[in-house]
């Protein structure tokens, strides 16, 4: 532009001093975007605005864009999911993916300039559709040799979520959940005919989730998610065509990763006999604390391997979960043929290794890595767990202690169970508090008596009565100068409280002993089918004022 043409334009717009001279424009940051308007899928949001009445002097060059669920704190900003550069050229519209269904979100804008950031619009509130409830309306979730995941939610005991997905050729699959939501899965034919269903998840820390597995000839397939006995809420859903093989060599090593949900097979379909072995790679930039664990219908032995392939660590078993936790509801820990390995390693390569004990040993398998976050130093700090799961602990010195919390929702017991690795026992110590930091009253079976009965992979446990909505600190440290990884398992001790309330049932004696009424050596009143009266008398001794 010339400078004549230059002073025209300043002239014509009022930017013109006296003498020629041009009046510099200032120029501030954008207004508003105006007009904003979000349209609903069961998966994502599809936001569209128009321009700011005021684009501040200067042209706005992009549009950022931040949303977060309804119903959480949206007075920290760490808490919204933000988008930058949302928008730079094209229509003036952003689609939000990923989403829960079912579950309302604000979404806010703010333009962008060469001053810098507008500010935020105020929020547009949006719900986001419910997934289909029949197979007829299902949503469609397209499997693959990667895992595929999406969020959903239950919003009533009534509902449920229906997805299809299509097999061009016979496949093995896995579909699974994540989250805190107790979740029921069942794959159906197109018919609605059941393939197979599960409510029992296997992994420590989210135990609750259903985990299916079947392998279907070509066809269009469904899987109904409800939440188990009406539970609802958020969950994750995930799900992978499973390979016929996996890298069987260090060079040839699959990637895995922190977080890795996979599922493999020793030998292939149909093979008896198997000389097979699957490697994973794992990478990591930093020290690291993890675990492996493999769950399998056959006996399966896993192998830490540095970066040369020399074995670190070698586990042929988990915890004897139908041993230690027989009387848990979900049957969740039952691990014998499978294993578990824990390390903490400097950063660098290394493998997983995967075989069956023996060369008859094939089969199917479950494996998660996971990460074991350092837990809370003292009460204030403790990490929570949920009751039902697990959390990795780690004591490294005979002065360290690790603390939880869990927070029970109905009145009974719970049993809190500290278990290491069999091939690495060590013995610890539980220690509960109540929401003061008092010291509250245990049951404990320590390692020693574990120990007695072959049973050394049990570093302690302790049985503790809980209120409902009250809040439990707990402390794990050393017993003795022993150190060593460990789960810490919260478990709900239903058959216990039941039997406590069955003896309290049978008297009518207000005593302290909740159990006096099951003790028919001291009055039989017929209660475990014997005769009335058959007993030690002990009652007319405390009658007659002999009390010890």
């Amino acid at each position: 532009m010339s400078w004549g043409a230059l002073i025209a334009a300043c002239a014509a717009l009022g930017l013109l001093l006296p003498g020629g001279r041009v009046l510099a424009q200032t120029v501030t940051v954008p207004g508003v975007p105006t007009s904003i308007a979000v349209t609903s899928a069961a998966d994502s949001l599809t936001v569209s605005w128009a321009a700011p009445d005021d684009d501040g002097g200067a042209a706005v060059s992009a549009y950022d864009l931040r949303y977060i669920e309804t119903d959480d704190d949206e007075t920290a900003d760490a808490n919204w999911t933000l988008v930058e550069d949302a928008w730079t050229s094209g229509a003036l519209s952003y689609s939000i993916a990923g989403l829960r269904d079912s579950t309302s979100y604000d979404v806010q804008l703010r333009a962008v300039n060469s001053e810098g950031d507008g500010a935020w619009s105020a929020s547009t509130t949006q719900a986001t559709d419910d997934y289909g409830s029949t197979r007829s309306t299902a949503a469609g979730f397209a499997l693959s040799d990667s895992t595929a995941s999406l969020a959903g939610r239950i919003d009533s005991d009534a509902d449920a979520d229906f997805f299809s997905f299509v097999l061009t050729e016979t496949r093995e699959l896995v579909l699974y959940t994540t989250g805190i939501l107790d979740t029921h899965g069942e794959l159906q034919e197109s018919d609605g005919t059941s393939v197979v269903s599960n409510n029992d998840g296997k992994f420590p820390e989210s135990p609750w989730n259903f985990l299916v597995r079947a392998r279907l000839d070509a066809g269009t397939y469904y899987l109904e998610v409800t939440g188990n006995g009406g539970a609802t809420g958020a969950y994750e859903l995930h799900g992978m065509l499973v390979p016929d093989d996996v890298g069987n060599s260090v060079p040839s090593a699959a990637p895995a990763h922190l977080g890795m949900v996979t599922a493999g097979r020793i030998g292939r379909p149909g093979d008896t006999s198997s000389h097979d072995a699957d490697y994973y790679k794992l990478d990591f930039d930093t020290a690291t604390d993890f675990y492996v664990v493999a769950f399998s219908d056959t006996v399966v032995t896993g192998q830490l391997l540095d970066s040369s392939g020399n074995d670190l660590q070698t586990s042929y078993r988990y915890f004897l979960a139908d041993e230690l936790f027989q009387h848990y509801p979900f049957g969740s820990f039952h691990n014998a043929a499978g294993f578990m390995l824990r390390r903490t390693v400097a950063a660098g390569t290394y493998y997983i290794k995967i075989v069956g004990n023996r060369s008859f040993f094939t089969g199917p398998y479950w494996m998660m890595v996971g990460e074991a976050p350092n837990p809370g130093t003292s009460l204030s700090t403790a990490t929570p767990i949920q009751i039902g799961a697990g959390a990795p602990g780690r004591i490294s010195s005979s002065s360290d202690a690790d603390y939880f919390s869990v927070t029970a929702e109905e009145d009974g017991y719970v049993s809190l169970a500290a278990a290491t690795l069999i091939d690495d026992p060590m013995a610890a110590r539980i220690t509960v508090y109540d929401e003061g930091g008092s010291t509250l009253d245990t049951s404990r079976i320590p390692h020693t008596d574990w120990y007695s009965f072959g049973r050394d992979h049990m570093a302690d446990y302790a049985l503790v009565p809980v209120e409902a909505g009250k809040t439990y600190g707990i402390r794990v440290q050393a017993d003795g100068r022993e150190i060593g990884a460990y789960f810490l398992f919260a478990l709900r001790e239903e058959g216990y409280t039941a039997f406590t309330q069955e003896c309290m049932d049978l008297t009518t004696d207000d005593t302290v002993d909740a159990f006096y009424g099951c003790q028919w050596h001291l009055d039989n009143t017929g209660q475990s089918g014997g005769a009335t009266g058959e007993d030690i008398n002990v009652v007319e001794v405390w009658v007659g004022g002999n009390t010890g």
